[in-house]
């Protein structure tokens, strides 16, 4: 599933053109820490690479943030993660 969100976020920020007056970094996070590792590691998705390949970002941070620990509203931005990778048009 963490996969497949990431994979709908790079999907996402290529529809946008970022210029030096938006700044093109963005932030990904996610519970996930082997995910993340994999990422650090160079062990990405062909997909992943030509999203990035195709968008105007300059840089993408990963940020590991726990999942179910304390978070205050984490079991509902779980429901709508989930439900963003049901859905076609979900706003952000």
């Amino acid at each position: 599933m963490e996969a497949m969100v990431v994979t709908k976020s790079l999907e996402w920020l290529q529809t946008y053109t970022f210029t030096k007056q938006n700044y093109a970094h963005a932030c990904i996070l996610s519970d996930s820490l082997s995910m993340i590792r994999k990422v650090e590691a160079g062990s990405v998705r062909r997909q992943w690479t030509e999203s990035l390949q195709a968008s105007t970002i300059c840089r993408i941070t990963f940020i590991f943030v726990p999942a179910h620990v304390g978070v205050v509203s984490n079991e509902r931005a779980g429901r709508l993660a989930s439900s963003a990778i049901t859905s076609e048009d979900q706003p952000i």
